[in-house]
């Protein structure tokens, strides 16, 4: 369903636990409403991916350091999750001019279509990637397998994949790692690496690179791992991992200014918000806080009628030229999968970062970048400040029956602060 643009600035707030006020409202309205929202951003935005082609889902991008934009998607011969035997690729696409054309062919990353539902190349897909700031290379974590998530167990799991490229994507080379991760959480009989962007620290280098983070989504609830070698080996963070979101799905995580862990993770109606605090950044020790589900009374990123996966991002920004973090969520409006947009606020002191608390309240408005059926979504911040935005939108199902699952477009859209921002950040 299409919605007109008051209808969906009135969503946009609606989720912000603020209610539009239509012209005949003004006049009786309390002074200075807080929030602001802007206009559907109906035009822009170039098809990747066109499911006309295939049935693709599960957005990530990355910028090399060469400056070339990589796109990455599940190319889903079944129109299903991994699962049942059924054959999954991930697949890329490049832009080599800041995502005005994506004129590259479809380049193959990890191949599946063994066929065989205990085998590691029957299928591939959710990919969770980073560029390394200093080398360039890039990682890949992913699902693997013909092993559903409902179905995987202690001897029959589903699997987990780990690729590289030395050489921007021309080439890939990877292998399975379902052992080394889930020695790590001998608790779980189900776990996949949450896709999109996997977070790369500005702060914390140990040996040859940076740490990185990404998020298990498990069935009890996620997991935290962080490693300090470019995913060669991972670590889970937090002794009190299992308290970080117990209720929690898919997951995002980001690094606050203070080299402290932002985790915001998948809920209906919502997210769920937590902050790892360090003792030691070196050795990595540290503890969860206690862990804030968020809806429309305490937290602006409240998805109205909807469960889906978006990216946690802070940029730089400024503001009457002072500079400030600005925070970003990206989130499906709704109701339900529809009109994706960001969520912003600014970090201005420590307070505003110092706990899950503080996060979750005082978003200042809401950019919405789709006006129809729109769910997952990811986004990175360019070398030039740009931020490179890819989501999946334009639903499409052949045959309900046959295909309960939707697939998408997958569409990219150059953004810039101030556009987010309605100008009030730069």
């Amino acid at each position: 369903m299409i919605f007109s643009a008051n209808i969906s600035k009135a969503l946009c707030l609606a989720t912000m636990g603020i209610s539009l006020m239509m012209p005949a409202q003004v006049a009786a309205a309390t002074p200075a409403m807080a929030v602001e929202t802007q206009a559907v951003n109906a035009q822009g935005g170039i098809t990747v991916f066109s499911n006309k082609d295939a049935q693709y889902r599960i957005p990530a991008i990355v910028e090399c350091k060469s400056g070339k934009l990589i796109a990455f998607t599940d190319h889903r011969y079944h129109n299903r999750d991994i699962g049942g035997g059924r054959h999954l690729d991930i697949v890329m696409k490049t832009s080599m001019d800041k995502g005005a054309t994506w004129s590259s062919p479809e380049q193959m990353v990890a191949k599946g279509g063994s066929g065989i539902a205990t085998s590691f190349d029957c299928a591939h897909g959710d990919a969770a990637v980073v560029v390394d700031k200093k080398s360039g290379r890039i990682l890949l974590m992913c699902a693997s397998g013909g092993i559903g998530y409902w179905e995987s167990k202690r001897g029959n799991l589903l699997m987990m994949g780990r690729y590289y490229s030395d050489d921007e994507g021309k080439t890939w080379y990877g292998e399975e790692v379902t052992k080394q991760i889930y020695d790590l959480i001998p608790e779980v009989e189900s776990a996949f690496f949450t896709s999109g962007r996997i977070c790369q620290s500005k702060q914390i280098k140990v040996g040859k690179y940076y740490r990185i983070y990404t998020v298990l989504c498990t069935r009890s609830g996620n997991r935290i791992l962080y490693s300090d070698d470019f995913g060669q080996t991972w670590s889970v963070l937090g002794k009190n991992v299992a308290e970080a979101a117990p209720h929690g799905d898919e997951a995002k995580i980001e690094e606050l200014p203070n080299g402290n862990v932002l985790l915001s993770s998948r809920a209906m109606g919502g997210r769920h918000i937590n902050i790892y605090t360090y003792e030691d950044k070196k050795t990595a020790t540290g503890s969860w806080g206690k862990v804030i589900a968020s809806d429309a009374k305490n937290m602006g990123v409240a998805a109205h009628k909807n469960s889906c996966n978006g990216e946690v991002l802070i940029v730089d920004a400024k503001k009457n030229g002072k500079k400030v973090k600005l925070l970003l969520q990206s989130v499906p409006v709704g109701p339900g999968r529809n009109n994706v947009g960001i969520y912003y606020k600014a970090l201005e002191t420590p307070a505003d970062y110092a706990t899950p608390e503080a996060i979750a309240k005082n978003w200042e408005g809401c950019y919405q970048l789709s006006n129809t059926t729109s769910a997952y979504s990811t986004m990175v911040q360019g070398k030039d400040g740009s931020i490179y935005f890819l989501l999946e939108e334009n639903a499409f199902r052949e045959d309900p029956k046959t295909q309960p699952d939707d697939y998408y477009d997958i569409r990219f859209m150059k953004l810039n602060v101030g556009q987010i921002t309605n100008h009030k950040y730069k």
